[in-house]
């Protein structure tokens, strides 16, 4: 991903101070800046901004962040961690770093990172066009990302609905989230309406009640496929890595020679044979 100019970064920074969500008019206020020149930098970036479409205010749109830069849920966990080396999209630090309220078990010989400067961390910034994020900017998305009130995604619960009363998440079917042709259920246990009194209390809270359907939607697309990009590239890498290591086992292995032995034929004349020597 091309790295962020001033004007991203600005603009990452005020919707972090809010839920990664902000009216047009008030990010317009903040940046001091025309509507123009707001949308332009959204367009510019749409693997980072997404614009949704009001229908309480016409123009007044909302500005959401689609970026996430989260933590990997397998680092920390006993006994072996996060086996995934390279092929890892998420970042490896202690839970305490990311989660509030969360203090660090053995703060001055935990085993587990507590900086992005490793080479693994600083691999998943640069992948992500990052690395010329201010150190502010940066930790307030990682905070942002490991925050359901700050994140947009979709319930996993599924084919089966949902029974956690305190699910953060939309309840959407994943499939129709994809692509509404996605879906092969006739009666769709995980639903595929957004008007159900779960979903627009969640609508309410995350203020997204007066956006387009179809925005709403889109926007938590949008999150999913940008983590599958980050999965699919790591895959890639991943893949370029074990061919260079199987060519580099190739040139170690010791070549054959070839040697020329003098051999007697049926009719008593001696005549080369070649034979290979490792």
């Amino acid at each position: 991903m091309p790295l962020l100019d001033a004007n991203a970064i600005a603009l990452l920074h005020t919707l972090l101070t809010t839920n990664s969500l902000s009216r047009l008019s008030t990010l317009c206020a903040s940046l001091q800046a025309p509507v123009e020149h707001i949308l332009s930098i959204v367009a510019a970036h749409p693997f980072v901004f997404a614009r949704l479409r009001a229908t309480d205010t016409p123009g007044d749109d909302r500005i959401a962040v689609v970026l996430d830069l989260t933590n990997c849920t397998f680092y920390a966990r006993p006994p072996n961690g996060c086996t995934k080396d390279i092929a890892c999209p998420y970042l490896h630090l202690c839970p305490s770093v990311v989660l509030p309220n969360r203090r660090c078990q053995r703060p001055h010989d935990c085993p587990l990172s507590h900086s992005l400067d490793t080479e693994h961390n600083r691999r998943v910034i640069i992948e992500r066009g990052l690395e010329n994020l201010p150190q502010k900017t940066l930790i307030m998305l990682i905070l942002a990302s490991a925050d359901p009130s700050k994140t947009f995604a979709v319930c996993h619960h599924k084919p089966k609905p949902c029974r956690e009363a305190n699910c953060d998440d939309l309840h959407l079917c994943y499939f129709y989230m994809c692509s509404p042709h996605l879906c092969k259920y006739g009666d769709c246990k995980a639903g595929h309406s957004l008007m159900t009194q779960r979903n627009i209390d969640y609508l309410e809270r995350r203020g997204l009640a007066h956006i387009e359907p179809i925005d709403v939607i889109a926007l938590f697309r949008i999150v999913d496929e940008n983590k599958k990009r980050s999965h699919f590239y790591r895959y890639q890498l991943e893949q370029q890595q074990q061919h260079q290591q199987q060519q580099q086992q190739q040139q170690q292995q010791p070549q054959p020679m070839m040697i020329m032995t003098l051999m007697m034929d049926e009719h008593g004349q001696h005549q080369q044979q070649p034979m290979i020597m490792f």
